[in-house]
C-alpha cells in the first residue's frame, strides 16, 4: 500500500505545481468547481493537501477491515490523479 500512498502524494504535487504554473498565465482558468477559475496557489495547495490527507486516512481507516479494497481504492486515486496530471501537461503545452 506504500508504493500508491507515494505515488499519490507524488502525483497531487505534481497536479497543485502544473496548476499553479499554468495559472500564472491569463488565459487559463481552472476547471474543478472546487477552486473557482481562478485560485491563488495557496488554495490549491491547500485544498490538495486536505484531500491527499483525507484519501489517505479513507484508504488507512478500510485497509483495517478490507486491505484489498483499501488498495482497490487507492489504485482509483492514482488513476484519477494520473488523468488529472496528463491533462494539466497538455494544457500547459497548449499555453506555450
Amino acid at each position: 500500500m506504500k508504493p500508491l500512498l507515494v505515488t499519490l502524494a507524488i502525483l497531487r504535487g505534481a497536479d497543485a505545481a502544473a496548476t499553479c504554473i499554468a495559472l500564472a498565465d491569463t488565459r487559463a482558468a481552472e476547471q474543478n468547481p472546487l477552486f473557482g477559475s481562478r485560485p491563488s496557489c495557496a488554495v490549491v495547495i491547500g485544498v490538495q493537501t486536505i484531500a491527499l490527507t483525507a484519501q489517505i486516512a479513507g484508504a488507512k481507516r478500510l485497509s483495517d477491515s478490507h486491505p484489498t479494497g483499501a488498495k482497490w481504492l487507492l489504485v482509483g486515486f492514482v488513476v484519477a490523479e494520473g488523468f488529472a496530471v496528463a491533462w494539466n501537461a497538455r494544457e500547459l503545452q497548449r499555453l506555450r
